[in-house]
Protein backbone atom coordinates (compact mmCIF):
# COMPACT_ATOMS: atom_id res chain seq x y z
CA UNK A 1 0.00 0.00 0.00
CA UNK A 2 1.64 3.98 -1.04
CA UNK A 3 0.41 7.25 -0.86
CA UNK A 4 -0.31 9.55 1.71
CA UNK A 5 -3.46 8.33 4.53
CA UNK A 6 -6.67 10.31 3.70
CA UNK A 7 -6.01 13.68 6.07
CA UNK A 8 -10.10 13.55 6.57
CA UNK A 9 -9.45 10.73 8.84
CA UNK A 10 -6.87 12.43 10.64
CA UNK A 11 -9.40 15.24 11.45
CA UNK A 12 -11.98 12.46 12.50
CA UNK A 13 -10.14 11.30 15.39
CA UNK A 14 -8.99 14.27 16.46
CA UNK A 15 -12.22 15.42 16.76
CA UNK A 16 -13.45 11.56 18.21
CA UNK A 17 -15.72 10.93 15.60
CA UNK A 18 -14.33 7.66 15.28
CA UNK A 19 -17.13 5.82 13.39
CA UNK A 20 -16.73 8.65 10.90
CA UNK A 21 -12.97 7.91 10.31
CA UNK A 22 -13.64 4.27 10.02
CA UNK A 23 -15.78 5.12 6.70
CA UNK A 24 -13.20 7.41 5.47
CA UNK A 25 -11.19 6.17 2.26
CA UNK A 26 -7.88 5.41 3.15
CA UNK A 27 -5.82 6.67 0.43
CA UNK A 28 -6.86 10.18 -0.29
CA UNK A 29 -7.48 9.79 -3.99
CA UNK A 30 -7.50 13.67 -5.24
CA UNK A 31 -3.33 13.40 -3.33
CA UNK A 32 -0.90 13.37 -6.62
CA UNK A 33 0.86 9.97 -6.64
CA UNK A 34 4.61 9.42 -5.40
CA UNK A 35 7.25 10.85 -7.66
CA UNK A 36 10.36 9.42 -7.84
CA UNK A 37 12.01 12.48 -6.86
CA UNK A 38 9.00 13.67 -4.41
CA UNK A 39 11.92 13.33 -1.41
CA UNK A 40 13.26 16.56 -3.15
CA UNK A 41 10.03 18.33 -1.73
CA UNK A 42 10.43 16.88 1.75
CA UNK A 43 11.08 20.01 3.50
CA UNK A 44 13.66 17.96 6.36
CA UNK A 45 15.11 16.37 3.08
CA UNK A 46 15.40 20.15 1.74
CA UNK A 47 17.68 21.33 4.40
CA UNK A 48 19.90 18.85 3.43
CA UNK A 49 19.94 19.20 0.09
CA UNK A 50 20.58 22.98 0.55
CA UNK A 51 23.69 22.33 3.03
CA UNK A 52 24.88 20.32 0.32
CA UNK A 53 24.59 22.46 -2.43
CA UNK A 54 26.04 25.63 -0.47
CA UNK A 55 29.26 23.21 0.12
CA UNK A 56 29.68 22.11 -3.45
CA UNK A 57 28.80 25.47 -4.36
CA UNK A 58 31.67 26.99 -1.98
CA UNK A 59 33.99 24.86 -3.94
CA UNK A 60 33.24 25.45 -7.18
CA UNK A 61 33.09 29.53 -6.21
CA UNK A 62 36.72 29.19 -4.77
CA UNK A 63 37.73 27.60 -8.10
CA UNK A 64 36.39 30.06 -10.10
CA UNK A 65 38.08 32.67 -8.50
CA UNK A 66 41.36 31.02 -9.39
CA UNK A 67 42.89 33.59 -12.65
CA UNK A 68 43.89 31.43 -15.80
CA UNK A 69 47.15 33.69 -15.78
CA UNK A 70 48.16 32.00 -12.51
CA UNK A 71 47.16 28.35 -14.01
CA UNK A 72 49.30 29.76 -17.21
CA UNK A 73 51.97 31.17 -14.96
CA UNK A 74 52.23 27.92 -12.79
CA UNK A 75 52.49 25.38 -14.91
CA UNK A 76 55.04 27.72 -17.06
CA UNK A 77 57.25 27.87 -14.05
CA UNK A 78 56.55 23.88 -12.78
CA UNK A 79 57.65 20.58 -14.54
CA UNK A 80 54.51 19.30 -13.63
CA UNK A 81 51.33 19.97 -16.42
CA UNK A 82 49.08 22.41 -14.72
CA UNK A 83 46.25 22.61 -17.02
CA UNK A 84 43.45 23.86 -15.22
CA UNK A 85 42.24 25.09 -11.68
CA UNK A 86 41.56 21.40 -10.68
CA UNK A 87 45.37 20.81 -10.94
CA UNK A 88 46.71 24.23 -10.01
CA UNK A 89 44.86 23.26 -6.50
CA UNK A 90 46.84 20.14 -6.23
CA UNK A 91 49.69 22.08 -7.47
CA UNK A 92 49.74 25.05 -4.67
CA UNK A 93 48.72 21.83 -1.69
CA UNK A 94 51.72 19.71 -2.80
CA UNK A 95 53.99 22.54 -3.12
CA UNK A 96 53.43 23.74 0.17
CA UNK A 97 53.89 20.25 1.45
CA UNK A 98 56.50 19.49 -0.35
CA UNK A 99 58.74 22.29 -0.23
CA UNK A 100 58.11 23.16 3.59
CA UNK A 101 57.20 26.27 2.26
CA UNK A 102 54.76 28.66 3.97
CA UNK A 103 51.58 30.01 1.65
CA UNK A 104 53.28 33.61 1.59
CA UNK A 105 56.31 31.10 -0.23
CA UNK A 106 53.90 29.84 -2.96
CA UNK A 107 52.67 33.57 -3.90
CA UNK A 108 55.98 34.97 -3.64
CA UNK A 109 57.41 32.20 -6.16
CA UNK A 110 54.11 33.12 -8.91
CA UNK A 111 54.00 36.14 -8.48
CA UNK A 112 56.80 37.34 -11.14
CA UNK A 113 55.85 34.32 -13.46
CA UNK A 114 52.33 35.88 -13.26
CA UNK A 115 53.55 39.55 -14.41
CA UNK A 116 55.16 37.55 -17.43
CA UNK A 117 51.80 36.16 -18.26
CA UNK A 118 49.97 39.42 -17.99
CA UNK A 119 52.90 41.44 -19.95
CA UNK A 120 53.16 38.97 -22.59
CA UNK A 121 49.54 38.68 -22.91
CA UNK A 122 49.01 42.59 -23.19
CA UNK A 123 51.58 42.60 -25.60
CA UNK A 124 49.64 39.71 -27.86
CA UNK A 125 46.39 41.61 -28.00
CA UNK A 126 48.91 44.66 -29.58
CA UNK A 127 50.03 42.50 -32.13
CA UNK A 128 53.43 41.48 -31.29
CA UNK A 129 55.01 38.18 -31.58
CA UNK A 130 55.53 37.37 -28.55
CA UNK A 131 57.59 34.03 -27.23
CA UNK A 132 58.95 32.60 -23.94
CA UNK A 133 62.47 31.09 -23.41
CA UNK A 134 62.83 27.74 -23.38
CA UNK A 135 63.38 27.78 -19.05
CA UNK A 136 61.52 29.26 -16.76
CA UNK A 137 65.01 30.32 -15.13
CA UNK A 138 66.39 32.01 -18.26
CA UNK A 139 69.41 34.60 -16.93
CA UNK A 140 68.67 38.39 -18.41
CA UNK A 141 65.13 37.75 -20.37
CA UNK A 142 62.06 36.69 -19.69
CA UNK A 143 60.33 37.48 -23.07
CA UNK A 144 61.53 37.32 -27.04
CA UNK A 145 58.80 40.44 -28.51
CA UNK A 146 59.22 40.60 -31.91
CA UNK A 147 62.83 38.73 -31.58
CA UNK A 148 63.85 40.93 -29.14
CA UNK A 149 65.07 39.79 -25.24
CA UNK A 150 63.39 41.74 -22.60
CA UNK A 151 62.98 41.25 -19.00
CA UNK A 152 59.94 41.93 -16.85
CA UNK A 153 59.90 43.78 -13.58
CA UNK A 154 57.05 43.99 -11.15
CA UNK A 155 58.42 45.85 -8.42
CA UNK A 156 57.36 48.39 -5.51
CA UNK A 157 60.81 50.26 -5.82
CA UNK A 158 63.68 50.67 -8.44
CA UNK A 159 66.20 48.78 -6.93
CA UNK A 160 65.53 45.56 -8.92
CA UNK A 161 65.63 47.62 -12.31
CA UNK A 162 69.29 48.99 -11.65
CA UNK A 163 70.48 45.75 -10.54
CA UNK A 164 69.17 44.36 -14.18
CA UNK A 165 71.00 47.13 -15.94
CA UNK A 166 74.04 46.49 -13.68
CA UNK A 167 73.98 43.00 -15.58
CA UNK A 168 72.55 43.03 -18.65
CA UNK A 169 72.73 46.94 -20.01
CA UNK A 170 71.43 45.83 -23.39
CA UNK A 171 68.45 43.83 -22.33
CA UNK A 172 65.44 46.47 -22.19
CA UNK A 173 62.71 45.92 -19.24
CA UNK A 174 58.66 45.80 -19.31
CA UNK A 175 57.91 47.48 -16.20
CA UNK A 176 54.63 48.33 -14.35
CA UNK A 177 52.79 50.80 -14.76
CA UNK A 178 52.95 52.63 -11.33
CA UNK A 179 57.00 52.15 -10.99
CA UNK A 180 57.58 53.24 -14.24
CA UNK A 181 55.43 56.60 -13.43
CA UNK A 182 57.71 56.73 -10.28
CA UNK A 183 60.99 56.40 -12.05
CA UNK A 184 60.12 58.60 -15.24
CA UNK A 185 61.18 58.21 -18.59
CA UNK A 186 64.72 56.49 -19.16
CA UNK A 187 66.12 54.85 -21.38
CA UNK A 188 65.55 51.00 -22.32
CA UNK A 189 62.47 51.19 -19.59
CA UNK A 190 59.42 50.34 -21.12
CA UNK A 191 55.79 51.21 -19.56
CA UNK A 192 53.13 48.15 -19.55
CA UNK A 193 50.57 50.41 -19.55
CA UNK A 194 47.02 49.09 -16.63
CA UNK A 195 49.82 46.80 -15.29
CA UNK A 196 50.87 47.53 -11.25
CA UNK A 197 52.14 45.30 -8.83
CA UNK A 198 48.91 45.86 -6.72
CA UNK A 199 46.90 44.28 -9.53
CA UNK A 200 49.57 41.53 -10.00
CA UNK A 201 49.41 40.60 -6.01
CA UNK A 202 46.22 40.76 -5.95
CA UNK A 203 44.84 38.13 -8.42
CA UNK A 204 47.95 35.86 -7.14
CA UNK A 205 47.27 35.63 -4.23
CA UNK A 206 43.66 35.36 -4.46
CA UNK A 207 44.31 32.45 -6.65
CA UNK A 208 46.83 30.94 -4.50
CA UNK A 209 44.24 31.50 -1.44
CA UNK A 210 41.38 30.24 -2.98
CA UNK A 211 43.48 26.85 -4.24
CA UNK A 212 44.99 26.44 -0.87
CA UNK A 213 40.99 26.71 0.84
CA UNK A 214 39.24 25.17 -1.87
CA UNK A 215 39.46 21.68 0.18
CA UNK A 216 38.14 23.63 3.42
CA UNK A 217 34.79 22.72 3.90
CA UNK A 218 32.37 25.20 6.28
CA UNK A 219 29.91 22.43 6.68
CA UNK A 220 29.27 23.37 10.60
CA UNK A 221 29.06 27.10 9.56
CA UNK A 222 26.76 26.17 6.69
CA UNK A 223 24.82 23.78 8.90
CA UNK A 224 24.34 26.02 11.45
CA UNK A 225 22.40 28.59 9.23
CA UNK A 226 20.53 26.65 7.31
CA UNK A 227 19.18 24.55 10.51
CA UNK A 228 18.79 27.69 12.69
CA UNK A 229 16.58 29.62 9.54
CA UNK A 230 14.68 26.72 9.12
CA UNK A 231 13.86 25.60 12.73
CA UNK A 232 13.60 29.85 13.65
CA UNK A 233 10.62 29.09 11.01
CA UNK A 234 9.38 26.20 12.72
CA UNK A 235 9.59 28.10 15.71
CA UNK A 236 7.21 30.64 14.74
CA UNK A 237 4.63 28.87 13.23
CA UNK A 238 4.53 26.97 16.75
CA UNK A 239 5.51 23.59 15.22
CA UNK A 240 8.32 23.04 17.68
CA UNK A 241 9.81 24.87 20.75
CA UNK A 242 13.15 26.65 22.12
CA UNK A 243 14.21 23.76 23.98
CA UNK A 244 13.43 21.02 20.74
CA UNK A 245 15.23 23.99 18.53
CA UNK A 246 18.25 24.25 20.03
CA UNK A 247 18.66 20.30 20.01
CA UNK A 248 17.62 20.29 16.05
CA UNK A 249 20.67 22.95 15.60
CA UNK A 250 22.98 20.79 17.53
CA UNK A 251 22.52 17.69 16.22
CA UNK A 252 22.04 18.81 12.71
CA UNK A 253 25.69 20.17 12.93
CA UNK A 254 26.88 17.67 14.64
CA UNK A 255 25.37 14.87 12.20
CA UNK A 256 26.70 17.07 8.84
CA UNK A 257 30.31 17.80 10.29
CA UNK A 258 30.90 14.29 10.84
CA UNK A 259 29.68 12.82 7.99
CA UNK A 260 30.87 15.68 5.76
CA UNK A 261 35.09 15.01 7.09
CA UNK A 262 34.26 10.93 6.45
CA UNK A 263 33.08 11.86 3.45
CA UNK A 264 35.71 14.17 2.43
CA UNK A 265 38.24 11.37 3.60
CA UNK A 266 36.91 9.16 1.40
CA UNK A 267 37.30 11.11 -1.18
CA UNK A 268 40.63 11.75 -1.02
CA UNK A 269 41.35 8.47 -2.05
CA UNK A 270 40.37 9.92 -5.79
CA UNK A 271 44.14 11.11 -5.68
CA UNK A 272 44.79 7.56 -6.41
CA UNK A 273 43.64 8.15 -9.90
CA UNK A 274 44.65 11.77 -10.64
CA UNK A 275 45.34 15.27 -8.65
CA UNK A 276 41.91 16.40 -10.26
CA UNK A 277 40.05 13.16 -9.44
CA UNK A 278 41.84 13.93 -4.96
CA UNK A 279 40.42 17.50 -5.43
CA UNK A 280 36.97 16.83 -7.18
CA UNK A 281 36.45 13.52 -4.70
CA UNK A 282 37.18 15.35 -1.59
CA UNK A 283 34.54 18.04 -2.87
CA UNK A 284 31.83 15.62 -3.38
CA UNK A 285 32.38 13.23 -0.53
CA UNK A 286 31.95 16.72 1.49
CA UNK A 287 28.93 17.89 -0.45
CA UNK A 288 27.47 14.19 -0.06
CA UNK A 289 28.30 13.85 3.46
CA UNK A 290 26.74 16.97 4.46
CA UNK A 291 23.30 15.82 2.67
CA UNK A 292 23.52 12.47 4.20
CA UNK A 293 24.61 13.76 7.70
CA UNK A 294 20.88 15.30 8.32
CA UNK A 295 19.40 12.21 7.77
CA UNK A 296 21.98 10.66 10.31
CA UNK A 297 20.85 13.59 12.82
CA UNK A 298 17.26 12.58 12.36
CA UNK A 299 17.88 8.97 12.87
CA UNK A 300 19.55 10.06 16.16
CA UNK A 301 17.07 12.01 17.23
CA UNK A 302 14.55 9.29 17.19
CA UNK A 303 15.99 8.00 20.00
CA UNK A 304 14.34 10.81 22.09
CA UNK A 305 11.09 9.80 20.86
CA UNK A 306 11.27 6.02 22.28
CA UNK A 307 9.27 6.83 24.92
CA UNK A 308 6.33 7.90 23.40
CA UNK A 309 7.14 5.05 20.93
CA UNK A 310 6.55 2.61 23.66
CA UNK A 311 3.46 4.50 24.71
CA UNK A 312 1.85 3.96 21.93
CA UNK A 313 3.10 0.04 21.21
CA UNK A 314 1.51 -0.18 24.25
CA UNK A 315 -1.37 1.46 23.73
CA UNK A 316 -1.56 0.03 20.28
CA UNK A 317 -1.24 -3.36 21.51
CA UNK A 318 -4.20 -2.86 24.05
CA UNK A 319 -6.57 -2.00 20.94
CA UNK A 320 -5.81 -5.09 19.34
CA UNK A 321 -5.80 -7.26 22.36
CA UNK A 322 -9.88 -5.44 22.41
CA UNK A 323 -10.22 -6.01 18.88
CA UNK A 324 -9.46 -9.91 19.27
CA UNK A 325 -12.44 -9.87 22.35
CA UNK A 326 -14.47 -8.29 19.89
CA UNK A 327 -14.25 -9.99 17.29
CA UNK A 328 -14.57 -13.74 19.36
CA UNK A 329 -17.86 -12.77 20.70
CA UNK A 330 -18.77 -12.14 17.16
CA UNK A 331 -17.62 -15.00 15.95
CA UNK A 332 -19.32 -17.12 18.46
CA UNK A 333 -22.72 -14.90 17.46
CA UNK A 334 -22.09 -16.38 13.74
CA UNK A 335 -20.98 -19.65 14.72
CA UNK A 336 -24.43 -20.05 16.69
CA UNK A 337 -26.32 -18.44 13.72
CA UNK A 338 -24.77 -20.79 11.41
CA UNK A 339 -25.41 -23.63 13.22
CA UNK A 340 -29.30 -22.89 13.42
CA UNK A 341 -29.63 -22.35 10.12
CA UNK A 342 -28.15 -25.50 9.01
CA UNK A 343 -30.42 -27.61 11.14
CA UNK A 344 -33.41 -25.55 9.87
CA UNK A 345 -35.55 -28.18 7.80
CA UNK A 346 -36.70 -25.96 4.93
CA UNK A 347 -38.38 -28.32 2.54
CA UNK A 348 -39.63 -25.70 -0.37
CA UNK A 349 -36.98 -25.09 -3.28
CA UNK A 350 -36.89 -20.95 -3.18
CA UNK A 351 -36.56 -21.22 0.92
CA UNK A 352 -33.53 -23.06 0.75
CA UNK A 353 -31.87 -21.10 -1.72
CA UNK A 354 -32.50 -17.90 0.36
CA UNK A 355 -31.35 -20.07 3.42
CA UNK A 356 -28.37 -21.44 1.67
CA UNK A 357 -27.68 -17.61 0.65
CA UNK A 358 -27.51 -16.85 3.99
CA UNK A 359 -25.01 -19.27 5.42
CA UNK A 360 -23.06 -18.40 2.58
CA UNK A 361 -22.70 -14.98 4.05
CA UNK A 362 -22.56 -16.04 7.26
CA UNK A 363 -19.75 -18.60 6.61
CA UNK A 364 -18.27 -15.20 4.50
CA UNK A 365 -18.11 -13.44 7.44
CA UNK A 366 -17.40 -16.10 9.87
CA UNK A 367 -13.69 -16.39 7.68
CA UNK A 368 -12.99 -12.65 7.26
CA UNK A 369 -13.39 -12.29 10.83
CA UNK A 370 -11.41 -15.64 12.07
CA UNK A 371 -8.59 -14.14 9.47
CA UNK A 372 -8.18 -10.78 10.77
CA UNK A 373 -8.83 -11.95 14.25
CA UNK A 374 -5.11 -14.25 13.53
CA UNK A 375 -3.74 -10.41 12.26
CA UNK A 376 -5.13 -8.68 15.35
CA UNK A 377 -3.51 -11.46 17.58
CA UNK A 378 -0.62 -11.35 15.66
CA UNK A 379 0.10 -8.01 15.24
CA UNK A 380 -0.27 -7.63 19.58
CA UNK A 381 2.44 -9.97 20.24
CA UNK A 382 4.55 -7.72 18.48
CA UNK A 383 3.19 -4.29 18.05
CA UNK A 384 6.77 -2.84 19.37
CA UNK A 385 7.77 -3.96 15.75
CA UNK A 386 5.26 -1.83 13.87
CA UNK A 387 5.77 1.51 12.65
CA UNK A 388 3.10 3.96 13.14
CA UNK A 389 1.75 4.24 9.94
CA UNK A 390 1.42 0.13 9.72
CA UNK A 391 -0.77 0.69 12.49
CA UNK A 392 -3.05 3.16 11.25
CA UNK A 393 -3.10 1.33 7.68
CA UNK A 394 -3.68 -2.36 9.97
CA UNK A 395 -6.80 -1.01 11.75
CA UNK A 396 -8.06 0.61 9.38
CA UNK A 397 -8.09 -1.59 6.30
CA UNK A 398 -9.86 -4.24 8.85
CA UNK A 399 -12.58 -2.30 9.19
CA UNK A 400 -13.08 -2.27 5.44
CA UNK A 401 -15.84 -4.74 4.93
CA UNK A 402 -17.16 -5.81 8.44
CA UNK A 403 -16.05 -3.33 11.07
CA UNK A 404 -16.10 -3.28 14.83
CA UNK A 405 -18.70 -1.22 16.34
CA UNK A 406 -16.23 1.72 17.76
CA UNK A 407 -18.69 1.36 20.96
CA UNK A 408 -16.67 -1.58 21.82
CA UNK A 409 -13.79 -0.26 21.40
CA UNK A 410 -13.95 3.65 21.55
CA UNK A 411 -11.38 3.72 25.07
CA UNK A 412 -9.00 1.64 23.17
CA UNK A 413 -9.25 4.00 19.73
CA UNK A 414 -9.45 7.16 21.94
CA UNK A 415 -5.99 6.31 23.57
CA UNK A 416 -4.40 5.01 20.70
CA UNK A 417 -5.11 8.27 19.16
CA UNK A 418 -3.96 10.41 21.93
CA UNK A 419 -0.31 8.41 22.35
CA UNK A 420 -0.35 8.95 18.63
CA UNK A 421 -0.59 12.85 18.04
CA UNK A 422 1.69 12.99 20.86
CA UNK A 423 4.35 10.88 18.74
CA UNK A 424 3.40 13.46 15.95
CA UNK A 425 3.78 15.94 17.90
CA UNK A 426 6.92 15.55 19.18
CA UNK A 427 8.46 14.41 16.03
CA UNK A 428 7.36 17.49 14.36
CA UNK A 429 9.31 19.17 17.43
CA UNK A 430 12.55 17.33 16.71
CA UNK A 431 12.07 18.22 12.87
CA UNK A 432 11.56 14.25 12.03
CA UNK A 433 9.48 12.21 9.29
CA UNK A 434 6.09 12.63 9.92
CA UNK A 435 4.58 9.48 11.64
CA UNK A 436 1.52 9.09 9.47
CA UNK A 437 1.88 11.11 6.27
Amino acid sequence: MSGPINPEIQSDWAAKEYEKALHRRLISYDSPPLRKYDWLLNPKTQEDVVTGSITFGEFLYKLARIDPLVVLAADFSSVDSIENSLSFTNYVHQFKSYSGESLEGVFNRLQGYVAEQAVAMDLSYQGYDVQFPDSPTQPGFDLLVDGQPMQVKCLTDPSGVYEHFDKYPDIPILLNADLADLIGDQENIYPCPGITSDSIKRITRDSVESAHSSTDFHVSIISLGVSTCSNAYSWMKGTTDGKHMLINITTDIIGRSVVSGAGQWLGALGYLLSPAGGVIGQALGASIGAFGGGKVARHFRRILVSEQYAELSLSFSKLLIACVESEDIIINNLQSKINVFQKENIKTVAKKVALESIIHQLEKELSYRNSWRRRFSSAAKQSEKINPREMVELFLNSQVEYPIHISKISSQVASFTSTLSALDAKCKKLKIQSLIK
